[in-house]
């Protein structure tokens, strides 16, 4: 939750230095929570988004390109029902994840009422909720769990379901989430703007507890089966890159596949890549005329974080 709370601020500013530019439709790779994507699509671009964990690419069919479809009162009653049927997945790890009992039988419920919907978005939109439930639980973690009682997740969920209900919308405009590989779908993408935030060198796989018991929730399966299920890719961006020049390579090999796209919008931090912005923006130049490079400090509560923008037009 706090790395998606960090993209509030960003998102302000990337939309403060792109908002001068002209494009109507822009492809974004590793899409992860989408909310970059959400806000181009909120400006009414035709967006296009990828990601391979299975978590975030529900939330681009949810928020993203779903347009009209949300969670009605009968959806509610059949979510929250009790389910005679339903496994025990999230039980079992109950321990090793530090949530109460009574909270993991609930998730439990809950993802066996998600598989008695019928419609895909309403399924990706319950599994949305999901993830904000598993975010609330572990903001409860610490010496706040010590004195919280064992409680009925419901009003949580109802809570979560009416703010993601009211992120639907249309914009008139083809939206459409993949679940592919950006290294392989990129030059296969024809649009006027690509944005990414740099992948992190660790790759898709490095995740802690909350993101890994995410990735449980939306697989459905136990740890030992949950690394079989994982996309992560080989090689390219997005896989585990140990050093600066097989990060290079990869980040090059990357964007040569995207010179069809005129106009790129690159995010990056320290903590994201192995290489400076000077160097970042020595790579640009190999494949774009035009190179503009931003420092921004940003602020959220007492947190302060230096992040990069880079513009690279033909």
């Amino acid at each position: 939750m706090e790395k998606l709370l960090h993209k509030i601020p960003l998102t302000g500013w990337v939309w403060s230095e792109t908002r001068s530019l002209t494009f109507n439709s822009v492809f974004c790779p590793f899409a992860g929570n989408a909310t970059l994507a959400t806000m181009f699509k909120e400006d009414g671009k035709e967006v296009i988004l990828t990601d391979l964990r299975l978590s975030k690419y529900r939330i681009g069919k949810a928020l993203v390109e779903n347009s009209l479809t949300i969670l009605d009162p009968f959806d509610v009653d059949e979510l929250t029902a009790a389910n005679p049927q339903k496994q025990k997945i999230i039980t079992a790890l109950a321990d090793t994840y530090g949530i109460r009992p009574g909270e993991a039988e609930w998730l439990d419920n809950y993802h066996a009422n998600i598989e008695k919907l019928t419609d895909d978005y309403k399924k990706d939109l319950a599994h949305c909720i999901a993830m904000k439930i598993i975010h609330y639980i572990f903001s409860l973690k610490g010496e706040a769990a010590g004195v919280q009682p064992e409680e009925d997740l419901t009003p949580t969920f109802c809570y979560y379901l009416d703010s993601t209900n009211d992120k639907i919308f249309s914009n008139n405009k083809q939206c459409i989430a993949n679940n592919d590989d950006a290294n392989e779908l990129v030059s296969s993408v024809h649009t006027d703007a690509m944005y990414f935030y740099a992948p992190h060198p660790s790759g898709c796989m490095e995740m802690g507890k909350e993101t890994r018991l995410v990735e449980l929730f939306n697989h459905y399966c136990s740890e030992g089966e949950l690394g079989k299920q994982l996309k992560c890719p080989s090689k390219g961006l997005g896989a585990v890159l140990k050093d600066k020049k097989s990060y290079c390579a990869a980040l090059e090999e990357f964007l040569e596949r995207a010179t069809h796209i005129p106009l790129w919008i690159i995010c990056s931090n320290a903590a994201t890549r192995l290489i400076s912005d000077s160097e970042m923006t020595r790579i640009l130049e190999k494949f774009k005329k035009n190179v503009k490079s931003l420092t921004k400090e940003l602020f959220l509560g007492k947190d302060k974080w230096t992040e990069y923008l880079f513009i690279a037009t033909d």
